[in-house]
């Protein structure tokens, strides 16, 4: 999915894919060259290695900003349930600073006292830390446009035939939808395009307990 400079979305690929490793994506991130986007300011994923590869070579200029949503929930899921709570605010505070400093200093003074007891936890939030700030390079009033990706997980999973609407807004936006193809088999993990920045849903993800999947939705209604 992609966001042109006056903020309108289309839906730019979906392709199926056996997974989401670089060849796969590097077929959809060359296709979509072809077809249409020459050059792209910002790439927002999940941590999936395959498509910073795949789209470092299709668009070597473009910045990378990984989802937080995602990185907060490998966060606590390496850590106990009775300090989630606590974990969950001092990631948003991170998330949410007024500036790159600022928030660079929060995430290493978290990762220090995660350290003591809970390295893994520590090591995660320090994983890919440039990519999570890359959203500061850009106006202030887009952040918070710019650090989730879910929304195309969420329209995939939760709506059976929603290829079919998506691809419908895409002819009456884009026009030529040539390479836009709809998944042949449901057995097989789509691999659509990552966005650049439309707004956050929360994802239908597998998690501990109900508690915290209502935790994770709060969090995400946070963060618009």
């Amino acid at each position: 999915m992609g966001v042109d400079l006056n903020g309108d979305k289309a839906l730019l690929a979906i392709d199926d894919a056996s997974a989401e490793s670089e060849e796969s994506w590097a077929g959809v991130s060359e296709s979509l060259r072809e077809r249409g986007p020459k050059d792209v300011a910002l790439l927002v994923a999940d941590g999936a290695a395959g498509i910073w590869s795949a789209f470092s070579k299709a668009y070597p200029r473009a910045k990378q900003q990984r989802c937080w949503l995602h990185k907060m929930r490998n966060v606590l899921h390496k850590v106990p349930e009775r300090i989630e709570a606590e974990v969950q605010g001092s990631l948003r505070e991170i998330m949410n600073a007024e500036d790159r400093k600022l928030a660079e200093s929060l995430a290493e003074k978290l990762a220090a006292s995660l350290d003591r007891n809970y390295s893994k936890a520590a090591k995660c939030l320090r994983d890919d830390s440039e990519r999570m700030l890359a959203y500061y390079a850009f106006p202030d009033e887009q952040w918070r446009h710019l650090r989730t990706t879910n929304i195309i997980e969420f329209e995939l999973r939760s709506r059976p035939f929603a290829h079919q609407r998506l691809q419908t807004v895409t002819e009456r936006n884009i026009g030529d939808v040539s390479g836009v193809r709809a998944p042949r088999s449901p057995q097989r993990s789509l691999a659509p395009v990552q966005r650049l920045s439309t707004p956050q849903r929360c994802s239908p993800a597998t998690h501990r307990s109900k508690r915290k999947r209502a935790g994770y939705c709060k969090e995400e209604s946070r963060v618009r």
